[in-house]
């Protein structure tokens, strides 16, 4: 009796990579999203903080070009928040398109699967096909003979 070998078995394989791939790929691009979460929250505490700073020293006095630098730096750290949200919107986006490919290699493995146990259970109803004809033989060999 012959073992039973599914035909797409390298096609499942295959597709089994790829999730592997996709997850993989997915949670990196989650982490370097945390990353770029955790950048983001420095930077407003950073402004945050030199507000303050700014407001003490207004409040005690505060010369024009102070004031500027001030102004400058409160400038720079809106500008580089804007750059790492602008790289964090990349990223999701790159997320939404993983996941949607990663969705779609889980379709297509469910209906290997799907095809597999279709082909098995057709496996099995040949092989007992093939026993009961052997039975049969048997049983009208046995009648013949005796």
């Amino acid at each position: 009796m012959k073992k039973f070998e599914f035909s797409l078995t390298a096609l499942y394989s295959m597709k089994e990579n790829n999730e592997k791939q996709q997850k993989m790929q997915l949670k990196n691009i989650q982490n370097e999203i945390n990353d770029l979460e955790s950048k983001i929250a420095a930077v407003n505490a950073d402004y945050a903080k030199a507000k303050d700073e700014f407001g003490d020293n207004v409040t005690t006095g505060l010369g024009a070009s102070h004031a500027t630098n001030y102004g400058d730096y409160f400038s720079k750290l809106r500008t580089v928040a804007e750059q790492i949200a602008i790289k964090k919107n990349k990223l999701e986006r790159k997320k939404e398109k993983v996941l949607a490919k990663l969705i779609e290699t889980r379709k297509e493995k469910v209906m290997l699967e799907k095809l597999r146990d279709k082909e098995y259970e057709e496996y099995l109803s040949e092989i007992k096909k093939k026993q009961d004809k052997e039975l049969d033989d048997f049983f009208s060999y046995q009648v013949t003979v005796s």
